[in-house]
């Protein structure tokens, strides 16, 4: 009896996503010698090999813009309190080596952010429930490789927040709890992912400039 330890990584996403269904075969093996019942030493030897599945990586980038992306905002930047400015909340999904399933990407609006409902693509898989005040994008199946070819999904909606006077001066939540589940079609393991919630400090927009992040 007795334990031993080691360990190893994969390759490089960007290695990987050139590979079909990518394993590693692991073989352990265990030799040595023993006194049999003769008294005479004999060479004793073990082996066991495992197959391990490598895991596709699947990401999601959530942020919201002004000055670009799918639809024309309106409303004074950076907010003014008790005016409303609408924005862009801008979803896309890469994914490596496989295929993922059933791929849904969800985010909650806080009281002071109205749903405006112009989403792209105009196809439903965009879709908001006023009850939970949840937003969701039914991205569905994400083939393996999308984000290192033309395959990658996105998708677009457009909201409207009305700051109060209360918030000057600080940048308000327009998208929390922002979450991607979906199911890796080769190892059928469900994945999760959670992102950081989605403020008024727009930072990755063009326009961006220190202070328009800011209630007014």
């Amino acid at each position: 009896t007795g334990n031993g330890t080691f360990n190893f990584r994969t390759k490089s996403a960007a290695t990987l996503a050139s590979m079909k269904n990518p394993t590693i075969i692991a073989t352990v093996s265990v030799s040595g010698r023993r006194v049999g019942e003769s008294n005479v030493p004999e060479s004793i030897a073990s082996s066991v090999t495992r197959t391990i599945k490598v895991g596709t990586d699947l990401a999601l980038t959530a942020k919201a813009l002004y000055s670009s992306g799918a639809f024309k905002n309106t409303g004074p930047w950076p907010p003014v309190a008790d005016q409303e400015t609408t924005y862009t909340i801008d979803l896309s999904l890469t994914n490596t080596v496989h295929s993922v399933a059933d791929t849904v990407v969800t985010g909650v609006l806080p009281s002071y952010v109205r749903y405006v409902g112009a989403t792209s693509p105009a196809d439903g898989s965009v879709s908001y429930n006023a009850a939970s005040r949840t937003v969701t994008w039914r991205a569905g199946e994400i083939a393996s490789g999308a984000g290192f070819s033309a395959s990658a999904r996105s998708a677009a909606f457009q909201v409207a927040l009305l700051p109060s006077a209360s918030q000057r001066g600080t940048s308000p939540i327009l998208m929390s709890s922002v979450k991607v589940m979906g199911t890796d079609r080769f190892t059928q393991k469900a994945l999760s992912l959670t992102r950081p919630e989605i403020t008024t400090q727009i930072t990755l927009d063009p326009g961006y400039i220190q202070g328009k992040g800011e209630v007014r």
